[in-house]
């Protein structure tokens, strides 16, 4: 399972930084929720478990 605490999230742009580092997505990565679905369908291996951690911080 992999953790993910969002609580230092401001905007989409710092959530998509986020996911491409936590999930190792490449590069190139688009930082949209196109560029996502394609990294996360194809791209990279993601954990059968995530937990996200720290949305009551998200304001």
């Amino acid at each position: 399972m992999v953790t993910i605490d969002v609580s230092s999230v401001a905007n989409e742009d710092e959530l998509h930084q986020l996911l491409q580092r936590e999930f190792g997505f490449p590069d190139f990565y688009g930082r949209n929720w196109n560029a996502f679905w394609d990294a996360v369908s194809g791209l990279v291996s993601v954990p059968e478990h995530v937990r996200f951690t720290g949305w009551g911080a998200v304001g």
